[in-house]
């Protein structure tokens, strides 16, 4: 499925006592019915984390999403 995927930021957070770096992307894609925050988007490498959905202008013609991506570190996220 096409996309438009753009990292808007990225910061440190503490988790597991460990500095892991998170970026939050911003992806625009036609409107798929169906789509939820349970499900994971694969973009090159990474496996993005759904955050948040939006139905741009509630036309169901485009989907903006917001997800994050963790650095693997030893295999883990």
């Amino acid at each position: 499925m096409w996309a438009n995927i753009m990292p808007i930021r990225g910061f440190e957070q503490t988790l597991e006592e460990r500095l892991r770096p998170e970026t939050v992307y911003r992806v625009l894609t036609r409107y798929h019915k169906g789509i939820t925050p349970d499900m994971k988007i694969k973009y090159k490498d990474r496996l993005l984390h759904i955050t948040e959905i939006i139905n741009v202008d509630e036309g169901d013609f485009a989907l903006e999403i917001t997800a994050t991506s963790k650095e693997i570190k030893d295999g883990k996220e």
